[in-house]
């Protein structure tokens, strides 16, 4: 009650509180016709804790890395203010297990003004969605907002490039594993040559400034899970296989010379796809409104012939050409499988040095 009525000339006000935990605070009385008065400066301390909250959230990280920067969990009062007395311990375990994991670290911390901070703390199994819970003895508890733990980051570390196979070309002086995240995005330009078989969980070809190419000749990539050939990335295999259930997703260029692409891997073209002699792509194959599908065939082979083994539209441009020398350039769909141009698409046969030009689609 902030209006009352004075005793003798007393107002006395019993029930008055403020609800944010504060300093130098000031009240203001006021009456008609008399001159008004201001307090002394005081201050307000937190109400006892009551529940917990997550102050700083776990992020997405490296899974078995340290979750960065530090979860941290603060005890609040009824009112939301930091309840700086309470100094229990804290402890946080798996919430939702969405990939199985083990909580790894020091899980139990006592509060510091009300403050648990967790800074060694780490979960062992990739996944997406896992969640973190939070109790202390007779606070409300809490959950943390939804995190991924992801596979392990290795990156290309020599700006001249060099051979995958060597490990100290890695940022982690190993070479990469199934379960990794590589990244080739080291600026500059240069050339990564595959000199080995291998599976990909996550791949990305491309950095900042510069032209990355991861070159394979003669190998098979499989692609279990995403490959991204950003803008300034070029991906080249040559006589080689991409394989897997994965999708390889290409904004950069994608040079297919002699190479074939499983029916079980998704190729999305959103830059710019070059097809030298007999490329085969025998699963789904989408396009975007910025991808030009080439075929251009070199000196090395004479010929261009793409094929596709399923149906797919046109949302950019598709250009037939030959630069070096009067080379043939043929589009094949297969079977009872279309070819369909969007509108406002370009299919486009080019003179170029000559040689014949072909589609054979329906």
């Amino acid at each position: 009650t902030t209006t009352v009525a004075a005793v003798a000339g007393v107002a006395t006000f019993s029930s008055l509180s403020l609800d944010k935990a504060s300093t130098g605070y000031t009240l203001a009385a006021t009456a008609a016709g008399l001159t008004g008065a201001t307090s002394g400066a005081f201050g307000v301390a937190p109400a006892a804790a009551s529940a917990l909250v997550f102050s700083a959230q776990p992020l997405t990280t490296a899974a078995g890395a340290t979750l960065a920067p530090a979860v941290i969990v603060t005890a609040l009062d009824a009112f939301g203010n930091v309840a700086t007395g309470f100094a229990g311990t804290v402890t946080v375990a798996i919430g939702n297990n969405a990939g199985g994991a083990t909580l790894v670290g020091t899980a139990t911390v006592a509060a510091v003004a009300g403050v648990a901070t967790f800074t060694n703390i780490t979960l062992t199994t990739r996944g997406a969605g896992y969640t973190l819970s939070a109790g202390a003895t007779g606070l409300g508890g809490a959950t943390s907002a939804p995190f991924d733990m992801t596979a392990l980051t290795l990156a290309w570390s020599n700006p001249i490039g060099g051979l995958w196979s060597n490990a100290s070309n890695w940022s982690l002086g190993r070479v990469p594993l199934t379960t990794d995240s590589v990244i080739i995005a080291l600026p500059g330009t240069y050339t990564v040559t595959l000199d080995t078989t291998f599976s990909a969980s996550f791949l990305v070809v491309g950095g900042a400034t510069g032209t990355q190419t991861l070159s394979l000749g003669g190998r098979t990539l499989t692609v279990s899970g995403a490959m991204t050939v950003r803008s300034s990335g070029v991906f080249a295999p040559n006589n080689s296989t991409i394989a897997g259930v994965g999708t390889v997703v290409n904004q950069g260029t994608l040079d297919l010379k002699n190479s074939i692409v499983s029916a079980s891997t998704a190729l999305d073209n959103q830059g710019t796809l070059i097809s030298n002699a007999t490329v085969t792509v025998n699963g789904p194959f989408t396009t975007s409104a910025a991808s030009l599908l080439r075929l251009q065939p070199d000196g090395t082979t004479g010929f261009s012939n793409f094929t596709s083994a399923a149906s797919f539209t046109n949302n950019g441009t598709i250009e037939l050409t030959a630069t070096v020398s009067s080379y043939s350039a043929t589009l094949f769909v297969t079977g009872a499988n279309t070819l369909t141009n969007a509108a406002g698409a370009t299919i486009t046969s080019l003179v170029g040095a000559g040689g014949t030009r072909t589609i054979d689609a329906q």
